[in-house]
């Protein structure tokens, strides 16, 4: 859940945003992220990144290949990339159509998703990454606990609210 960051003493940065709904790509974020670090580092402070995905975090030190404005692909499937390029086909469930139109997308501009490989590129300026985990029940039970708060605490009036609908 999103802290509560405007009444917090040290301040956080990127909350809210995007005002609107639109697409946000890695790539965005990624340059997003070097300029704040920047900013905050130039205040003689340290930044300090928290929370997120995966795959957004491994884009500060393995940027996104291929990045370019892409066809629009609407009868992409699994079976036409796994034509087009088998290996990639292997890497994908044939239910995860994010990712097939993305490689069918690539090889319509003449890029050949299998070929590509990550390049180690991270964002300038000194790190220390750590990874926090925890035990999968755990995780789920804190998850439940929340989603029930997030009800009690009035999240389906917000949604009524926000998407207009009087149910």
């Amino acid at each position: 859940a999103k802290p509560n960051w405007k009444s917090e003493k040290i301040p956080y940065h990127l909350f809210d945003i995007i005002t609107e709904p639109r697409h946000f790509s890695v790539v965005e974020y990624r340059a997003l992220i070097g300029k704040t670090m920047t900013t905050i580092w130039e205040r003689g402070n340290t930044p300090l990144l928290l929370g997120g995905s995966e795959f957004y975090g491994k884009s500060l030190f393995f940027p996104p290949l291929g990045v370019g404005t892409f066809p629009d692909i609407t009868d992409g499937t699994w079976e036409k990339l796994q034509i087009a390029d088998p290996e990639r086909a292997a890497m994908i469930d044939q239910n995860d159509t994010y990712r097939i139109a993305r490689a069918l997308q690539m090889i319509q501009l003449k890029v050949k998703p299998s070929e590509l490989k990550p390049v180690f590129d991270p964002l300038p300026g000194d790190w220390l990454m750590i990874f926090l985990t925890r035990e999968r029940q755990d995780l789920y039970e804190r998850i439940n606990k929340r989603t029930f708060e997030m009800f009690e605490s009035g999240w389906i009036e917000e949604v009524r609210n926000i998407i207009g609908t009087p149910w």
